[in-house]
């Protein structure tokens, strides 16, 4: 006769299917965000502090922030299109 052990069946069922790859450009992606999101909050500060000496200082911080949102969000599309969940 058979033993059943329906955690045993449960436990053979769950298996990573994250590949290495992704695992580390998702690291990535995360160490990425948080840096420039810290890059992006202190320079901005500093921006804000300067506005009404220099205008032109907010104008070129908003095109470089736009353009580092731009590119992250790029890398998290690129990132979770690379997650083969099965």
């Amino acid at each position: 006769m058979r033993i059943s052990d329906p955690v045993a069946a449960v436990r053979s069922a769950v298996v990573s299917t994250f590949t290495n790859q992704f695992v580390r450009n998702l690291l990535t992606a995360v160490l990425l965000t948080g840096f420039d999101g810290s890059v992006l909050v202190l320079s901005g500060q500093t921006v804000y502090a300067t506005l009404t000496e220099a205008p032109w200082l907010a104008v070129a911080f908003v095109f470089a922030a736009f353009g580092l949102i731009v590119t992250l969000a790029r890398i998290w599309v690129l990132t979770i299109g690379q997650a083969r969940v099965k």
